[in-house]
């Protein structure tokens, strides 16, 4: 059964619990496991809206999009949507989590590349000074 709540906003960024929404079971699942982890609020909010988003871009219920598109789809947004890596890893754990916890898919893992530090001059320094000299 779908049932559909009333608008409201907190302060123009996330929507209240009272948001107008489709709550369906795979939905409020996913809640119920968030809150008996003790995820804090906001990263509820954004591990659903992670979640989606991934549901949008393949016109598809979550449940039944593949662990190996989920991994295309996060190369997408590192590559082509140019999303900085701490946006990216934030979607990964949410799909992890979506994945493991409420799908109970325990084997599923989603990797993305590790991020290039930048070589500054100072660490050059710090390494080339830590060196053994023989």
């Amino acid at each position: 059964m779908v049932r559909v709540a009333c608008v409201r906003l907190f302060s123009g960024m996330f929507p209240t619990l009272t948001q107008e929404t489709l709550m369906t079971p795979l939905r409020k699942q996913m809640e119920a496991d968030m809150v008996v982890r003790g995820l804090a609020y906001r990263t509820r909010g954004a591990y659903l809206e992670s979640v989606i988003k991934l549901a949008k871009f393949y016109g598809r219920t979550p449940d039944q999009i593949s662990e190996e598109e989920v991994q295309r789809y996060l190369l997408h947004l590192l590559q082509e949507r140019k999303l900085a890596h701490s946006s990216c890893n934030v979607m990964c754990s949410a799909l992890q989590f979506f994945y493991r916890v409420t799908l109970k898919r325990r084997e599923a893992e989603f990797c993305l590349p590790r991020p290039k530090v930048p070589f500054c001059r100072a660490r050059r320094l710090w390494f080339s000074s830590t060196r053994r000299r023989t």
